[in-house]
């Protein structure tokens, strides 16, 4: 594969490789739940299996969006962008993830159901790639995103070979509320300005959001409901896993924690859609995403156990060791304000709307 001028740093953001800890504790998730314990022959082969996954899922996505990234300020450094390695070998290097995905299958001995809940989950990714940002119905296609995602519990459910229980469905379910959240509300309020500019139908564009100043957005009521709805929504699913693997055990620490973890993220939610500084919602933003996420992790508690719990930290968390964007967002001074780009004919597409 030629490359010109492709850096360590290039090959972290090509392959999204400080975002992988989410794509990992998928399978792991529910591999965990399924055994009860955590075993490492299974836990390494999904590992590689949710890295092959990732990559596929976000070099394609870099491929179809390449066009309008090029007309994004801050994503011109990217490696596809800077022409550091060309869209068809980009192209190559995914789809030789497939059989990586195939064979790491076959090693965990998975049956047809393994299969194809693998293949329904490239599925339905490949379907959010390709018209995540030219349908006219977004939440439809953040949808599609977020089953893609929750199949991969499944699949890692899966794989143990134990029957299925209700417990694997409030956390798929989970996850699909938890995608439409993260990318409907968090993704396209942080790219309102660009998507504003370029033409993509977004989910906070469709609701009425809109770019009013540099560093300022608006925020419609029917957007911040439609957003407060997912995150009662997650709650309300991370509760009823929680009272359905409690109730036999009465686990108090589960509870204390998951209590606190709920608490916690909706109130930096609530405090998040009052909001209007595109440097505060980056703070506050990234801290809700990820106690949000952690809800489900600690209503199944009782199940994956201490060790698992820490496991699926570390995998989550290490991979962001190797980002340059963790600690400004945290520290909200994230930088998403963008230059629009100008057009062909000369004229500049972005417009400037006050509520």
């Amino acid at each position: 594969m030629p490359l010109k001028n492709f850096t360590y740093r290039d090959g972290i953001t090509f392959t999204r490789l400080t975002v992988i800890g989410f794509t990992w504790t998928l399978p792991l998730l529910g591999n965990f739940v399924a055994q009860r314990a955590v075993v490492l022959s299974q836990t390494l082969l999904l590992l590689l299996l949710a890295t092959a996954f990732h990559i596929f899922a976000y070099v394609t996505n870099d491929i179809v969006d390449l066009e309008l990234d090029r007309l994004v300020p801050r994503r011109s450094t990217k490696p596809l962008i800077r022409g550091a390695i060309l869209p068809q070998h980009a192209l190559w290097f995914a789809l030789s993830q497939l059989p990586i995905m195939w064979l790491a299958t076959y090693a965990l001995h998975g049956g047809w159901q393994s299969y194809l809940l693998l293949l329904l989950s490239l599925f339905c990714m490949t379907l959010y790639n390709l018209f995540g940002k030219k349908t006219d119905f977004p939440i439809l296609t953040d949808f599609m995103q977020g089953i893609s995602w929750a199949l991969l519990v499944l699949y890692g459910y899966g794989i143990a070979r134990q029957p299925l229980q209700p417990v694997v469905y409030g956390i798929a379910g989970f996850i699909v509320i938890y995608i439409m959240l993260i990318n409907g509300i968090h993704g396209s309020i942080r790219d309102l300005p660009t998507d504003a500019a370029y033409g993509v139908c977004s989910t906070a564009l469709r609701f009425g959001a809109s770019f009013v100043a540099p560093d300022k957005i608006y925020l419609p009521w029917s957007l911040r409901l439609y957003a407060a709805l997912l995150q009662c929504l997650l709650v309300g699913l991370a509760y009823l896993t929680w009272v359905a693997e409690t109730a036999a055990t009465n686990s108090a620490s589960a509870w204390i924690a998951w209590a606190l973890c709920s608490l916690l993220a909706c109130g930096l939610f609530i405090f998040l859609l009052t909001q209007a500084q595109i440097t505060k919602l980056s703070a506050v933003g990234t801290l809700q995403a990820i106690s949000a996420y952690w809800c489900i992790l600690f209503a199944v508690l009782s199940r994956i156990g201490l060790i698992g719990l820490v496991s699926l930290v570390l995998v989550y968390f290490a991979p962001m060791l190797l980002s340059d964007w963790l600690l400004p967002s945290f520290s909200g001074q994230l930088d998403l304000k963008t230059v629009p780009a100008i057009n062909a004919d000369g004229k500049n597409k972005a417009t400037v709307s006050k509520p």
